[in-house]
């Protein structure tokens, strides 16, 4: 079954339109009973690395056994290189939409969101740069969530989904 997995920045609109879609949203796989996703990674990684590591298996594990045509992934699955491969060699069964939003100022809650800088990078700017040509490198559609509204994606969303019925 062909599944479509979500990425870009913290407030691109993953979680709230794989949710509407009846969808999986990486981030509730991984905190489990924690309140949110800044402290699941604050009380079980010593570093951001460990963590993008983590986040890599949970998405490779989820779009290998589930049913859900949605999946929201992690925004920093695009730093784990054995993630991006595996997404790549298996475009047959994950088709990647990238939402972006030119207001790069939403979703700067990062503590409580989780947002993990990799090694090198120091502040949002710089993860911004680094961020938007890798999801553009596996992205197979984009959605600019600043132009459209939430309705218009979730019926763009599901008209990608007939194609995979």
């Amino acid at each position: 079954m062909k599944k479509i997995l979500l990425i870009g920045l913290p407030g691109s609109g993953k979680t709230t339109l794989s949710k509407k879609l009846g969808g999986i949203d990486i981030d509730d796989i991984l905190t489990g009973e924690y309140e949110n996703l800044g402290e699941f990674i604050k009380n079980n990684f010593n570093n951001g690395e460990d963590f993008l590591i983590k986040e890599g298996e949970v998405v490779r594990n989820t779009l290998e056994n589930t049913n859900s045509k949605i999946i929201a992934s992690g925004g920093s699955i695009v730093h784990d290189i054995k993630t991006i491969e595996y997404i790549k060699e298996n475009y047959e069964n994950t088709y990647v939409v990238w939402l972006h939003n030119e207001d790069l100022t939403r979703g700067t809650n990062e503590e409580q969101r989780g947002v993990v800088y990799p090694a090198g990078v120091s502040n949002r700017s710089e993860l911004i740069k680094l961020r938007i040509p890798l999801y553009a490198s596996i992205a197979q559609y984009l959605i600019r969530t600043d132009l459209v509204n939430e309705n218009e994606c979730i019926e763009i969303l599901k008209e990608i989904m007939k194609d995979f019925e």
